[in-house]
């Protein structure tokens, strides 16, 4: 009886061997041409041939599978023998051969599942072994996401790969390893929704590849300019993720820090501010004159201001043209309602910036000159010396408030935000009349808008 019950195990294992063997045999010799994803395919039960489905067709990807009934004896096969040999390879007590062997478990334990870290972190020592290449472990964690497109480990070991990357390659050359991640991203985007860990991983590329001081501003721009109609296309097609919004929303603060652009967004976004102002080409010629047009003549505008137009004509662009083409589509959407929160916000923000005051809603000024606390950033004023009863502070932030609440933007913004929230409130939908209930007590508390 335990000559049977051993010989049985030893059939499994030999089994399991094989299996895992041609996975790994599949993987080494297709993940360089046409293998793009992996899958475990529904099979109650064993038909007596390999659980493994390969389907290869001429002049078209190749898709690799593993039917179910085997998945949960290939896991445990494969991590116990990971487990058993992992404090010797830590120690570095295998031969090249045992090294060399190991491979095929990680890859059938971690097409399985690859939220565990010790699995990566073996293949992590295997590639500073030189047992594996660095170029086919990042073929292999894009078969891994094409699976399981959510791993937060899978994610992190290919930042890991990229790093050492990186290291070889010339800073100029950065940017030309964007396009294959943009490609991963969205493939895992589209594969689960609201995917946090693809679009972190986009927005670590960006600052990884592109953000380096080799890479001039015109190549930075065209990028994130690109990477911005992507993201509007994308909000089209996934209206309710916040995902994408969040990463539009990053791309639209990347513009700060990028002084001069010329391309087509930006010369759009600037004609439409042009129009929509009433603006000549003389009054958007340069920084001042535009910021004056905005806010009103003034020589006192904090630094902050510099450099910041197409800043400006972005938020600008995005509140009256973006939001307000998706409002006429969805409505009843909140995540639009949110977006349009954080571009009045941003433009209420720089405003407040421009007038050197540090913006804090509800202030209470009694409460100021009591605890002494200074809510002016701006050089001009910071040295301002309170009177006992606050008056003369009072004085002078009231001063800034009210050419704040007569400047052409904040009118505008003031009149177009209270007449959107007055056209939802009067919707035959309960729920737009909610959001817009939402937004307006938002409006009123928190963004402290003056007006209507």
């Amino acid at each position: 009886m335990i000559c049977k019950k051993s010989l049985t195990m030893q059939e499994d294992n030999s089994m399991f061997e094989k299996i895992l063997g041609d996975l790994e045999h599949i993987i080494e010799n297709d993940i360089n041409s046409r293998l793009k994803t992996f899958s475990v395919v529904p099979v109650t039960e064993n038909k007596n041939k390999s659980p493994i489905l390969y389907e290869r067709q001429n002049g078209s990807e190749h898709h690799l599978g593993l039917e179910s009934w085997c998945v949960k004896h290939i896991y445990k096969y494969a991590s116990t023998e990971l487990f058993r040999v992992r404090r010797l390879l830590k120690k570095n007590r295998l031969s090249v051969f045992q090294m060399e062997t190991l491979n095929k478990y990680l890859v059938g334990a971690l097409l399985i599942n690859p939220e565990v870290t010790t699995f990566w972190n073996m293949k992590k020592e295997l590639i500073e072994q030189d047992i594996l290449q660095t170029g086919k472990e990042l073929l292999f964690t894009k078969l891994v996401l094409s699976h399981k497109s959510k791993s937060n480990d899978t994610f992190n070991h290919r930042r890991w790969l990229l790093k050492r990357m990186l290291s070889n390659t010339k800073p100029e050359c950065y940017i030309d390893m964007l396009p294959e991640e943009f490609a991963v991203t969205e493939f895992a985007a589209e594969k689960a929704e609201n995917n946090y860990h693809a679009w972190t991983h986009r927005i670590w590329c960006l600052e990884n590849f592109l953000f380096s001081k080799t890479i001039d501003y015109q190549s930075k721009s065209n990028v994130i300019f690109e990477q911005l109609q992507f993201s509007l296309g994308w909000i089209n097609n996934h209206i309710s993720q916040h995902s994408g919004y969040h990463y539009r929303q990053y791309l639209i603060n990347c513009i700060k820090n990028i002084p001069t652009m010329n391309n087509s967004i930006s010369n759009t976004s600037f004609m439409f501010v042009k129009n929509l102002l009433g603006l000549s080409i003389e009054d958007m010629s340069n920084e001042r004159s535009f910021i004056n047009k905005l806010l009103g003549e003034s020589k006192d505008y904090a630094s902050e201001s510099n450099n910041y137009s197409n800043y400006v004509c972005i938020l600008l662009y995005e509140l009256f043209h973006t939001l307000k083409t998706l409002f006429c589509f969805y409505p009843k959407h909140e995540t639009i309602w949110y977006h349009r929160k954080f571009i009045v916000y941003h433009l209420l923000q720089w405003m407040y910036d421009c007038y050197g005051i540090e913006w804090q809603p509800k202030i209470n000024l009694s409460n100021v000159c009591e605890y002494n606390v200074n809510v002016v950033d701006n050089c001009t004023y910071k040295n301002v010396k309170f009177a006992e009863s606050g008056e003369k502070f009072a004085k002078l932030f009231k001063f800034e408030t009210d050419r704040l609440d007569s400047s052409l933007l904040y009118q505008i913004i003031v009149q177009s935000e209270f007449d959107i929230v007055k056209t939802s409130l009067s919707s035959a939908c309960l729920h737009t009349q909610k959001l817009a209930e939402r937004y307006e007590r938002w409006l009123k508390n928190i963004a402290c808008l003056r007006g209507s």
